[in-house]
């Protein structure tokens, strides 16, 4: 259970910064940390395999780096005609 790890550093933070907490509220917190980390990894499984369901490429296990260019090449800095 690595959430106890996310608890105790939690409970450390707040600690070093003079703000002690109660480390059940930092057990709460990093539940909830973690709930949404599995959430977000659930959601991102079910991407890539309902890309691959269809014939995509696309995605993060597929090794593709996503970028926000459009196309091929990308055109910025280019003047138009000149290449």
């Amino acid at each position: 259970m690595w959430w106890i790890t996310v608890a105790l550093a939690l409970w450390l933070l707040g600690m070093a910064l003079g703000q002690p907490v109660r480390l059940a509220g930092c057990a709460a917190s990093a539940a909830l940390l973690v709930a949404i980390g599995e959430a977000g990894d659930w959601l991102r499984r079910r991407w890539v395999h309902a890309a691959a369901a269809v014939g995509g490429t696309r995605g993060p296990d597929r090794g593709e780096v996503l970028s926000l260019r459009h196309g091929p090449r990308s055109t910025c800095g280019q003047v138009a005609g000149v290449h």
